[in-house]
C-alpha cells in the first residue's frame, strides 16, 4: 500500500506490507532514498533495522522516500476547486477596481493644466491618433485569449483565484500611485471632461464611478472622459497579465499561441505609447510591478518552504502573504498541465455515457 503525505515541506511516501503472522512481531525498516532522483531510486543510502534477525515470514515493511517539494508525475494529488475562495478574490478585485475609479475621479479634479512632461520616447516618435483604440482592441483580444486558456484548464478555479487576487493587488497600488502624484495630460488632444471647480457632491462622484465602471475603464466606448490616471498604466497591466497567464498555464507544446500573445501584448503597449495614452514611465512601472508580483507569487506557492512564516523567510512580511496562505492552503503543489471542457461534472458524465453507448451500438455486428 502506497501513501503520499507531506512532512516538513517535503512529500513523503509510505509503503506498508501487512504481517501475515499474528504471532511474530513485525520488523520495521526505514530506508531513505536520495531526493530529486539523485542516484538509483532503488538503492538506499542509509538503512536502519530494529531487529538483527532475518525472518522468512512476511513482515510489515515501512519505507520512507523523501521527494523534494513535489511528487513524481505518476502520483495523483487532489487539487480542490474551492470556488468560494475564487468568488472572494473576484470581489477583492472588484473592490480594487471601484477604489481605483474613485481615485481617478478625485485625481481628475486635481490634474494640472499645461503641456505634457518631457518624455524621451514620446518626444521622438510620431503621434498616431488611432493608436489608443487599436491598443485597446489588442488588449481585449489578449484578455479573451487568456480566458480561453484558463477555462480549458482542469484547475481553472485555482488559476482564476490567483489572477483575480493579483489584479486586485495591482488595482489597489494603482489607486494610490496616481492619486498621490497628479501629472498633466500626455496627449494634449485627448478629451477630458471639465472640472467641477469646487467640492464634488457625493451623488456626482457615484454617477461618474458608475459611468466609468460600465465602460470597463476603456476609451474605445467614450466612457473614459476623466484624466489623471497615469502612474501606472492599467492597459499595460492587463496586456502583461494576459500574456503571463497564457505562458504559465497554457500547453507547452502550443508555443505558437504564446508567441502570438507576446507580440499582441508588445504591440498593444507600443500603440498605447504612440497614441500618447501614457507616459513611458507609466508603462515601465506597470511592467515591473506586474511581472515581479506575478513571479513572486508563483515562486511562493510552488515552494512549501516559502509558504511558511519564519524569521528566515522575508517574503512572509508582505502585507498580502497571509491572504496567499489562506488561498493556497489546500493546493498540494505546482498545478499540473491538465485540460478539460468547462462543464459541470454531471453534464460531462452524461455526455460521456451517451457517447459510449453510441459507440457500443455502432460497433455491434449486424445479425441476419
Amino acid at each position: 500500500m502506497r501513501i503520499l503525505k507531506e512532512e516538513n515541506g517535503n512529500y513523503v511516501e509510505e509503503c506498508r506490507l501487512q504481517n501475515s503472522s499474528p504471532i511474530q512481531s513485525p520488523e520495521r525498516r526505514h530506508v531513505f532514498f536520495p531526493p530529486n532522483n539523485a542516484g538509483s531510486p532503488h538503492t538506499p543510502l542509509l538503512m536502519s533495522t530494529d531487529s538483527e534477525d532475518e525472518s522468512e515470514s512476511k513482515t510489515e515493511e515501512v519505507c520512507t522516500v523523501n521527494i523534494e517539494n513535489a511528487p513524481t508525475e505518476n502520483e495523483v494529488l487532489v487539487f480542490p476547486d474551492e470556488w468560494h475562495k475564487t468568488l472572494m478574490t473576484m470581489l477583492f478585485m472588484g473592490l480594487g477596481f471601484i477604489i481605483t475609479t474613485f481615485s481617478l475621479i478625485l485625481t481628475h479634479e486635481r490634474m494640472p493644466e499645461g503641456d505634457p512632461l518631457p518624455d524621451i520616447f514620446l518626444d521622438n516618435v510620431s503621434y498616431i491618433s488611432w493608436g489608443l483604440k487599436l491598443s485597446e482592441v489588442l488588449m481585449i483580444t489578449s484578455i479573451f485569449a487568456a480566458n480561453f486558456v484558463v477555462l480549458a484548464h482542469t484547475h481553472r478555479s485555482i488559476i482564476y483565484r490567483r489572477i483575480f487576487f493579483l489584479l486586485g493587488i495591482l488595482y489597489f497600488y494603482r489607486a494610490a500611485t496616481f492619486y498621490v502624484t497628479a501629472l498633466p495630460k500626455s496627449d494634449k488632444l485627448y478629451h477630458c471632461d471639465k472640472k467641477n471647480n469646487g467640492s464634488l457632491p457625493f451623488s456626482e462622484l457615484v454617477s461618474r464611478v458608475v459611468k466609468i465602471s460600465t465602460g470597463g475603464g476603456l476609451s474605445i466606448n467614450d466612457n473614459q472622459v476623466y484624466c489623471g490616471d497615469f502612474i501606472f498604466s492599467g492597459h499595460t497591466v492587463m496586456l502583461v497579465t494576459s500574456y503571463l497567464a497564457i505562458t504559465e498555464y497554457g500547453p507547452a507544446r502550443c508555443f505558437l499561441i504564446q508567441w502570438i500573445s507576446f507580440f499582441t501584448s508588445l504591440f498593444g503597449v507600443l500603440f498605447l505609447l504612440l497614441a500618447r495614452g501614457h507616459y513611458t514611465v507609466d508603462v515601465l512601472i506597470a511592467y515591473i510591478l506586474t511581472t515581479r508580483i506575478w513571479w513572486g507569487y508563483h515562486t511562493i506557492v510552488n515552494s512549501e518552504t516559502l509558504k511558511k512564516i519564519t524569521k528566515e523567510n522575508s517574503l512572509s512580511k508582505l502585507w498580502w502573504f497571509r491572504l496567499l496562505r489562506y488561498l493556497e492552503a489546500n493546493v498540494p503543489g505546482p498545478i499540473p498541465s491538465r485540460y478539460s471542457f468547462p462543464l459541470p461534472q454531471a453534464w460531462k458524465s452524461c455526455i460521456t455515457s451517451k457517447f459510449h453507448k453510441k459507440v457500443k451500438v455502432d460497433s455491434e455486428p449486424e445479425t441476419s
